[in-house]
């Protein structure tokens, strides 16, 4: 234990976590107990927040595969290792992962985009997709209703609904006929 460690934000280790998850990886989490045993408030007030984002959107994590790419938007780590500066993602970086059947591939923006806005995911685009391809629906994790999507030659294009499901991460579930989402 040390005094005044700086503790990352839920946010950060939360959109950290997904890119690592994306490409293959595993992340380690420190976590640094006081004398007694105890854990500081801070540190499991990130811990508490990671677990209730997994409990709503741990399918998009647990038991997925890597996509044939990790993900698209305009931030990119210089370089990699273990003491890279702080990345601030957007809700314009997007990351993939897909069930291991591969009827489902999971599009995850780090951060809200806003509500009622219309949101290009250009990886998931029908000259990016085999041609037997069909997406046959788009979901919000977290949402109840409805969300209006459309595929295009540049791209799925999904309308985000008209109330805000979370501050952090959000993750659209996109099913498809077939194992077509499978990697060779």
């Amino acid at each position: 234990y040390t005094e005044g460690l700086k503790i990352k934000s839920l946010n950060t280790v939360l959109d950290t976590f997904i890119d690592i998850v994306s490409k293959n990886g595993v992340l380690l989490l420190n976590i640094s107990p006081k004398a007694d045993g105890s854990i500081p408030e801070r540190q499991k007030k990130v811990l508490r927040g990671l677990g209730d984002w997994l409990d709503r959107n741990g399918e998009a994590i647990y038991g997925t595969r890597p996509w044939k790419t990790f993900g698209e938007g305009p931030t990119r780590l210089k370089k990699g290792g273990h003491f890279v500066k702080h990345v601030e993602y957007t809700s314009e970086d997007v990351r993939f992962t897909r069930s291991k059947d591969g009827e489902t591939l999971y599009a995850i923006l780090l951060g809200w985009p806003g509500t009622n806005e219309k949101v290009t995911i250009d990886s998931v685009s029908e000259a990016n997709l085999p041609a037997e391809t069909e997406i046959r629906s788009v979901s919000l994790l977290g949402h109840d209703g409805n969300i209006d999507w459309e595929m295009t030659a540049d791209g799925l294009t999904v309308t985000t609904p008209g109330t805000k499901v979370s501050e952090l991460a959000v993750v659209f579930e996109l099913q498809a006929d077939g194992s077509v989402m499978k990697q060779n």
